[in-house]
C-alpha cells in the first residue's frame, strides 16, 4: 500500500518523508507476516522483540526504534534512507525465508 493511502490514524503520529517511510515499513511487515501466516506474537518472538513493539511498528506508531534507523541521503536534496536493523525483519520484508532463525 502506498504511504499516501495508509489509514489516517498513521498520520496522528508521523508526517513527512520519514513518516511515509515508517508507515510503508509497517505495511510491508504486516503484509509479509500475514503472507507467512504468522501471528503477531510468533513473528515478534522470531524477531526477538516484544509483540507490543511489533504491533506499533506495523501501525506506524514509532518515530524511532532499534528495529530501524535513518541514514542521510547521498546528496542534501536526497531524502533520508530508512534501514532495517533487525535481520529477521529485514529478511521477512525482503521475502526471505525466516525459518530456522
Amino acid at each position: 500500500m502506498p504511504a499516501e493511502e495508509a489509514p489516517r490514524r498513521h498520520r496522528t503520529f508521523l508526517e513527512g518523508v520519514k513518516g511515509n517511510q515508517i508507515i510503508a515499513l509497517g505495511e510491508r511487515i504486516r503484509f509479509a507476516r500475514r503472507q507467512k501466516e504468522m501471528t503477531l506474537v510468533g513473528a515478534a518472538q522470531a524477531a526477538g522483540i516484544s509483540a507490543a513493539l511489533l504491533s506499533r511498528l506495523e501501525r506506524g506508531q514509532l518515530r524511532r526504534s532499534n528495529v530501524f534507523k535513518f541514514i542521510p541521503g547521498t546528496d542534501l536534496r536526497d531524502p533520508p534512507v530508512l534501514v532495517i536493523c533487525n535481520p529477521w525483519i529485514a529478511r521477512l520484508c525482503d521475502g526471505g525465508d525466516e525459518e530456522g532463525d
